[in-house]
């Protein structure tokens, strides 16, 4: 569809210690996508084409629990023409 984006969710961080991960979910709560190290170290990057109108959810989180501190989810997105 014309409307469709590409969008591209991931995070940054102020420490190279934080190792995060993500799942990306349909409106149906199914899991589309996921990563923990896509974005060339330990942070996720998540790529995903959704359509006009579409509902996702994106869930993140620090891979190790015991981590506590910031990080931040960075959202991109292309329109396909």
């Amino acid at each position: 569809s014309s409307q469709d984006r590409t969008y591209i969710f991931y995070s940054s961080t102020y420490s190279t210690q934080y190792d995060t991960c993500a799942i990306l979910y349909n409106a149906q709560g199914e899991q589309v996508a996921s990563n923990d190290d896509g974005n060339g170290n330990l942070q996720y990057r998540i790529s995903c084409t959704i359509g006009a109108g579409e509902t996702y959810y994106l869930a993140s989180k620090m891979l190790n629990d015991s981590y506590t501190g910031t990080f931040y989810t960075n959202i991109e997105y292309y329109t396909n023409y």
